[in-house]
């Protein structure tokens, strides 16, 4: 399947006047949160140490950003694994 892609010369009018709709609640951070470490306290590690790979991309002097997203994804791939064991274990 391929996708089209479009170009307009004007963009799309906007209306300042939009209300923005309120974050549901899986997106609202419920505690105070100064770096990091207080966001992905509460996570399981692989999860937690994606989103610190994610967060870090391109910061840390010798790591690019390449390399710091693909180790993100590589603690997707093993967090997907362990939920993926646990259900397994669950419905054996």
């Amino acid at each position: 399947m391929s996708h089209k892609i479009e170009f307009v010369d004007e963009p799309p009018e906007v209306s300042i006047h939009a209300k923005p709709l309120p974050a549901p609640p899986y997106y609202v951070i419920s505690k105070p949160v100064t770096e990091l470490g207080d966001l992905i306290g509460d996570l399981p590690f692989f999860a937690a140490s994606a989103m610190k790979y994610i967060w870090r991309a391109g910061m840390k002097p010798g790591n690019d950003a390449l390399d710091d997203l693909r180790k993100a994804a590589n603690c997707c791939l093993l967090e997907i694994e362990r939920i993926e064991r646990m259900w397994q274990d669950k419905n054996a």
